[in-house]
């Protein structure tokens, strides 16, 4: 067996940056299998939270106008029981994850502002998960509903 690659080495945020780019342009041949996942987790033990938001194909423009990909830094370094939000963006071939303190008064007593593309993205984020919380608590209503009229 060969020790050598089978393929060369790619920059994770290069190759991501293409199919970004792709996407958006709407030349993309399979835009369903390139995410950005919204995550949020931590906390003490006993009030852990856990949320996570799964591809979000509507954001790709946002996700390339934000300067998101070309950002080295991908944070790091958080004190114990840290709110940590991540935003991964991943295609079959690159994935790059990008994590930030969630909660401002952790940010401030950390120091550890998120970076303004994070910022950006977290605000659009957060709205949309707000609107899939929404949603799935109508639909698991309704449903219960439906239940009870039989």
């Amino acid at each position: 067996m060969s020790a050598e690659p089978t393929r060369p080495f790619q920059n994770a945020r290069e190759v991501l940056k293409t199919h970004v780019a792709r996407i958006v342009e709407g030349i993309a041949g399979q835009p369903e299998k390139t995410a950005v996942t919204y995550r949020v987790s931590g906390g003490p033990p006993g009030k852990r939270l856990l949320t996570t938001l799964n591809e979000v194909k509507s954001l790709f423009r946002q996700v390339e106008d934000s300067g998101l990909l070309e950002q080295v830094d991908t944070g790091k370094g958080f004190l114990p029981d840290s709110v940590i939000g991540s935003i991964i963006i991943e295609s079959p071939d690159a994935r790059v994850a990008y994590h930030f303190l969630a909660e401002e008064h952790q940010q401030k007593s950390q120091q550890k502002e998120p970076t303004p593309p994070v910022q950006r993205l977290k605000a659009t984020l957060e709205n949309l998960s707000e609107k899939v919380r929404k949603q799935s608590v109508g639909k698991k209503a309704s449903q219960k509903n439906k239940k009870q009229r039989r």
